[in-house]
């Protein structure tokens, strides 16, 4: 069997993907440990979906988390393992795009947010928590983004 880019490409997103507390990343140097942040969500939704695409690609590539299913494998009387649990509760799919994207992208969805974390679905409070915690760029045209950095770094 010959493997094509895309077979390589997607085994490769699987095994990224699914792979827990296996990450290549340096500590010191890359942000990100583990892989484990990304399945924060798990707890606060009933489906977690991850979906990319390599640039010059029309394949989207995704990998759907069950997380409903998951929490309740970890309070029923049946002991799992985590690969027992992962394997039931993760699936992967694919979907084609009638365009060829120009770049690469990475989108995390999390569906049925359960009720007692609805303040996720509040967008102003939700912006302003970010503003404290993932601050980003001034826009180029802020007149007082040099004050403002140049305070900082003291």
């Amino acid at each position: 069997m010959k493997i094509t880019a895309r077979v390589f490409q997607k085994k490769i997103f699987e095994t990224t993907l699914k792979s827990v507390a296996q990450s290549e990343k340096q500590i010191d140097a890359e942000k990100g440990f583990r892989g484990i942040g990304r399945l924060c969500g798990l707890a606060y939704c009933r489906e977690l979906i991850f979906s990319t695409t390599a640039a010059g690609e029309n394949v989207i590539s995704i990998m759907r988390i069950d997380a409903q299913t998951l929490r309740s494998k970890f309070y029923g009387k049946v002991k799992y393992t985590a690969q027992e649990v992962l394997d039931e509760v993760i699936t992967f799919g694919k979907r084609f795009s009638k365009d060829t994207v120009s770049e690469h992208w990475f989108k995390v969805e999390m569906l049925d947010i359960n009720a007692e974390n609805e303040i996720l679905l509040n967008e102003s409070l939700i912006k302003e928590y970010l503003s404290f915690v993932a601050p980003v760029e001034y826009q180029n045209y802020f007149s007082y983004s040099y004050e403002i950095y140049k305070h900082a770094a003291a």
